[in-house]
């Protein structure tokens, strides 16, 4: 544990307490992931995934949804309906009076579920967690193809700790894109 750790949270939490903020975190992050990948693809590579989990994730699948750029697309507890951990799920504890009182503010600016079912293209595989209290899988899985699915039998917290789960899921992905032969990178 770092020593500003406790400073650090608070600070965060107060920045993005308010809606405008935590999208504009959001928001940037996504951007910031279409100037790396018009970056790379400047640069000569030919196959890109684009992976996040959690907060991440969301960033991936609304990535996918704003540009769809990346070859492939992995998001790790994650679904396109960023809204629903703070309507329905463990961080509705979070939500101010406003977010409470407004709650189709929260579904207007953080749930992406149209722009992303828009996305024809196949190049989506996520990795959810039956028995996440953060990220409802049923919600969110049902915003997903069921064929691009896989489902552990673990929560959020737990699942951030399979690592060699998550790392199978990654290189497969990787893989199935093209990007790497059994552990060799390929450009």
């Amino acid at each position: 544990m770092t020593p500003f750790r406790s400073t650090l949270n608070s600070l965060y939490l107060e920045k993005v307490a308010r809606l405008e903020s935590f999208a504009a975190m959001v928001a940037a992050s996504t951007v910031l992931a279409e100037g790396l990948i018009r970056t790379l693809r400047a640069q000569g590579c030919l196959r890109i995934l684009l992976c996040g989990t959690s907060l991440g994730g969301f960033v991936t699948n609304l990535h996918r949804a704003c540009f769809d750029t990346a070859d492939r697309y992995a998001p790790i507890m994650a679904g396109p309906a960023l809204d629903e951990i703070f309507l329905s799920g463990a961080f509705n504890q979070l939500l101010g009076p406003a977010g409470a009182a407004n709650p189709n503010d929260l579904k207007r600016v953080l749930n992406h579920e149209r722009a992303f079912a828009a996305r024809r293209r196949p190049n989506i595989k996520a990795l959810m967690m039956r028995h996440d209290a953060i990220v409802d899988f049923e919600r969110q899985s049902r915003c997903l193809d069921p064929w691009s699915v896989q489902v552990v039998d673990r929560g959020h917290t737990t699942g951030a700790f399979a690592t060699a789960r998550l790392r199978s899921f990654v290189l497969d992905c990787l893989r199935q894109s093209g990007s790497i032969t059994g552990e060799k990178e390929t450009r």
